[in-house]
């Protein structure tokens, strides 16, 4: 039988016996080079500089870095910082520890959702290529499970479409490329703009 679409089971023990269930787990990106950069601005006051800086504060709160008018386009689909690799380590540590495994990942097609799902899914790390036998080998012997889930991209994930260039990304050729493994197949193929 399977799991009622209302059902809500903890986590901590299985579905009562008889039932399949899905456990969906949402994740958020690790800290992005936008995160930190309005993070700093704002303890900087970086708004004081200008009065028309003041006026898109007030209007946008401490996103108002993020606007192609201030920054340009510094902060177009940006990458994790290197604390949020520590992040995304965190987490795989984190997973690796519950025994948490996935059937499928899927993400938004930016840049730091991808590369925190590629850094932070103990699954996937049989994708990387350039891993050394000898921690092949210990994974195999520790039994890691080396079938890596299929990683699926979908604008329908996206946190907010708004004006904030850290909300623009990528073409889905440019993304491939730096993520060859990784399904674009529901994620819309876009030009620089819009952020769309």
């Amino acid at each position: 039988m399977d799991c009622p679409a209302h059902a809500v089971f903890p986590t901590s023990r299985p579905p009562p016996e008889g039932l399949r269930c899905k456990t969906v787990h949402l994740i958020r990106h690790a800290e992005g080079t936008h995160n930190a950069a309005e993070l700093e601005a704002e303890r900087r006051q970086r708004f004081m500089k200008r009065e028309e800086w003041r006026a898109l504060r007030e209007t946008h709160g401490v996103a108002f870095y993020l606007l192609e008018s201030v920054t340009g386009l510094t902060y177009w689909d940006p990458p994790l910082t290197r604390l949020g690799r520590r992040q995304a380590a965190k987490l795989r540590r984190e997973l690796t520890r519950s025994n948490v495994t996935f059937d499928a990942i899927f993400s938004s097609p930016f840049r730091r959702t991808l590369q925190t799902a590629m850094i932070g899914c103990p699954q996937i790390e049989c994708l990387h290529r350039a891993r050394p036998w000898w921690r092949k080998l210990g994974a195999w012997l520790r039994h890691e499970p080396c079938r890596p889930p299929p990683v699926v991209t979908t604008d329908l994930l996206r946190e907010r479409i708004a004006n904030y260039t850290s909300d623009g990304r990528r073409t889905v050729t440019q993304l491939a490329a730096e993520f060859p493994r990784v399904n674009f197949g529901e994620a819309k193929d876009q030009e620089k703009r819009p952020f769309l």
